[in-house]
């Protein structure tokens, strides 16, 4: 009986080190993960935030209910952006997400819409994305882009708004039309 017992003691002994070498080489495999295969976790997380910043002489305001920030930039969701111009102009953006630099002062927005206003003149907007270009103060417009004033709407695939001039240019094909 000896030789049966010895033979299931090698046998179990075999089996408690081939478990442990499995679990080995996993927990090996899980410590020693590569950069390319790291999960990013974001610095900071914060929900219900406000955040108020002076970008190019204008007053920004921006209100999120969650916003990470990861690598110098911050992504939120359910984003609502007012600006305040010096001369009184106010706009107001919504998106369903976005991303502001924290370095650049870029701003980009999906799915957004909003309006500006100065007096009795308001426009509306819709655009699938608005970028703003802190460093040459332009607003870009891709995925399909309409303003109106309430009298003529103005839509197309893409455009841009210079706020320092004021110029607003659709790109592409578009339709205006006028007497809504």
């Amino acid at each position: 009986m000896r030789i049966g017992e010895d033979i299931a003691r090698k046998a179990f002994l075999c089996a408690a080190m081939a478990a442990v070498c499995v679990l080995a080489v996993y927990f090996w495999k899980d410590l020693h993960l590569g950069g390319d295969n790291a999960a990013k976790i974001p610095d900071i997380v914060v929900e219900n935030i406000t955040v108020e910043r002076e970008v190019g002489g204008r007053q920004w305001k921006l209100l999120s209910p969650q916003v990470t920030h990861q690598e110098g930039i911050i992504t939120g969701r359910s984003l609502d952006l007012t600006i305040k111009e010096p001369d009184g102009m106010e706009s107001k953006i919504f998106a369903s997400s976005g991303t502001f630099g924290r370095e650049d002062n870029d701003v980009t927005l999906n799915q957004a819409s909003g309006a500006m206003a100065q007096g009795k003149k308001k426009y509306d907007m819709t655009a699938g994305e608005a970028h703003y270009d802190a460093a040459s103060d332009v607003w870009h417009f891709r995925g399909g882009i309409m303003l109106t004033d309430g009298h003529v709407k103005i839509s197309g695939p893409s455009g841009y708004f210079k706020t320092k001039t004021g110029e607003c240019r659709l790109v592409g094909r578009g339709s205006v039309c006028w007497g809504l």
